[in-house]
């Protein structure tokens, strides 16, 4: 009985306090002096073509108004934020050039063509950059969830982004899910894809980005290997200069963000709420895969469920399982020593 107390005891203080190390962990990180926001957005809808019926597009999360997208980038204009590609934060980590006041990375993922049509006159007229991740032979899944849409960019189209001033970097070569693939076609994936956008755009390509969740130890070793400088995946939270970034952390700029919430997810208080929330909802992933993890995801988070994983209401399930623990606690010792 006794060993059995103690087993219960230390169960009952080590999870919690692993818990707690994490967030603490979490807040320091989003505090850093180094830290740089990296914004993942994408594609955009026009507001325009919504209001007149031109467009039905009814996407809740991986979309964002044009209209929006102008005034988060004013935003940025006016809170002094500079814009960086991804090569200048390597020479920045480099010390090859100073690091601004207030940096931020706007990175796309697909290569969707909304963002040459909306994104980059936007981003030309204020003079901004971002990272656009392409896609050169898009797989029918991928071409299929935006139908009637959008589409991704042609071959000229990526050529057309990166005279617009952004980066171009890669997404694969067809959107796979490269956790699941065996070892010669994530090699073809992750190698191929840079050798034929350096030929297409002229210029050496050094960042990745793994496609639908797909991340894994073989899958970061193979990006590695090809020679990419970074890679983002699906973690999420503030990225730091002293940071491995071959492991990029992102903050996911969604539909449903206000002004008021696009202005928070830069400040380390929202910004570690981000971290927190988005590491809970990628449990399915990490316990099931890539592959099942979206679609337990799916459910969860769809139209029927997604209301309760909202940020305010996971913020009251976790005051609430506090609550229950300081009272389960206070009941145990109360039997046992009282």
């Amino acid at each position: 009985m006794d060993v059995m107390w103690i087993l219960w005891d230390a169960l009952l203080v080590g999870v919690p306090a692993l818990v707690a190390l994490w967030l603490v962990r979490v807040w320091g990180r989003e505090h850093a002096s180094d830290r740089i926001p990296v914004l993942c957005y994408h594609r955009l809808t026009s507001k325009a073509d919504l209001d007149s019926g031109r467009l039905v597009d009814d996407e809740p999360v991986w979309t964002v108004l044009d209209t929006e997208f102008a005034a988060q980038l004013d935003h940025l204009q006016e809170a002094g934020y500079e814009t960086l590609d991804l090569d200048a934060v390597m020479a920045i980590k480099r010390g090859e050039r100073p690091a601004p006041a207030k940096g931020v990375v706007i990175t796309f993922d697909d290569g969707y063509e909304s963002v040459l049509r909306l994104g980059a006159p936007l981003l030309q007229a204020r003079g901004q950059t971002a990272v656009v991740y392409a896609l050169l032979q898009p797989d029918s899944y991928t071409t299929g969830q935006v139908e009637g849409v959008d589409r991704i960019c042609t071959h000229d189209e990526i050529v057309a982004l990166q005279e617009a001033g952004l980066q171009i970097g890669s997404h694969s070569m067809t959107h796979a899910i490269l956790s699941d693939l065996p070892a010669d076609k994530l090699k073809w994936e992750v190698e191929t894809s840079r050798r034929e956008l350096a030929e297409l755009t002229g210029r050496t390509v050094d960042h990745f980005c793994i496609p639908r969740g797909g991340v894994s130890k073989a899958v970061v070793d193979a990006v590695r290997a090809a020679g990419y400088q970074t890679c983002s995946g699906r973690a999420k939270g503030t990225a730091r200069l002293s940071d491995d970034w071959l492991e990029l952390p992102r903050i996911a700029v969604e539909r449903h963000h206000t002004a008021a919430a696009f202005r928070g997810l830069l400040t380390p208080r929202k910004a570690f709420v981000h971290k927190v929330l988005g590491d809970l909802r990628l449990i399915p992933t990490r316990l099931f895969g890539a592959r099942w993890g979206r679609k337990l995801r799916s459910v969860l988070y769809g139209p029927a469920l997604g209301w309760l994983f909202s940020p305010r209401h996971v913020k009251r399930l976790l005051l609430l399982a506090g609550a229950g623990y300081v009272l389960a606690v206070a009941h145990l010792v109360s039997r046992r020593f009282l």
